[in-house]
């Protein structure tokens, strides 16, 4: 087994480079503690208190960079588009 030869060592291409690739600061990056049923406040909303509850969420929602998708700053791609499946993904949470 000491004269086996190795196999050359392969560059890892740009493609594998960028899907391992994590963008912390991407709008469509989800923590992995993130899930549908995740209470962002936990203030239930009622008619008299919308003000301090909408001032809670949008603070998680800023905190999360989740905000364009309540604002629609980041509009719905097209469905052929690549990001649509993160988008969707995320639109879900």
């Amino acid at each position: 087994m000491a004269n086996a030869q190795m196999p050359p060592v392969q560059p890892i291409s740009e493609a594998a480079t960028e899907i391992n690739s994590v963008d912390f600061s991407s709008p469509f990056f989800l923590h992995h503690s993130d899930n549908p049923g995740t209470v962002l406040v936990s203030q239930l909303l009622t008619g008299e208190n919308y003000a301090t509850w909408s001032h809670a969420m949008l603070m998680a929602l800023l905190a999360k960079n989740k905000t364009s998708f309540v604002d629609g700053s980041l509009p719905q791609p097209k469905t052929m588009a690549p990001e649509y499946c993160l988008w969707n993904r995320c639109n879900h949470m």
